[in-house]
């Protein structure tokens, strides 16, 4: 998800779908790498979880980062409307949203290993 951010700001206005007034996508190159570089942070975070998975610390930081991205898409989507409930945007609200209820629900289970 971050390469092709970085390179083009397409595959952040397919994701941020809904349009101004005037018709035009409200992601500029800016906003695509800025999205490329939180996405680039939180794969750091979630990788260095899934190979420390039994540290509190770490199984809680890899929480946060689904937790502030289902937090992101939500407000993109019903609160700055910057979103519509469609085509790329669907994959990461299903992805935040289901990985941090399994998160939570799971995490006594992981770090009483």
């Amino acid at each position: 998800m971050a390469l092709p951010a970085y390179r083009s700001e397409i595959y952040a206005a397919q994701l941020y779908n809904a349009r101004t007034p005037d018709g035009r996508s409200a992601v500029n190159g800016l906003s695509a790498r800025t999205f490329a570089t939180w996405t680039l942070l939180s794969g750091v975070v979630r990788m260095y979880a899934a190979y420390n998975i039994t540290t509190p610390i770490a199984y809680d930081m890899a929480a946060w980062t689904f937790a502030i991205a289902l937090l992101h898409f939500v407000g993109e989507w019903l609160g700055f409307g910057t979103a519509q409930l469609k085509g790329r945007f669907v994959s990461p609200l299903i992805t935040a949203t289901g990985t941090l209820a399994w998160m939570l629900t799971q995490r006594e289970t992981y770090l009483a290993a």
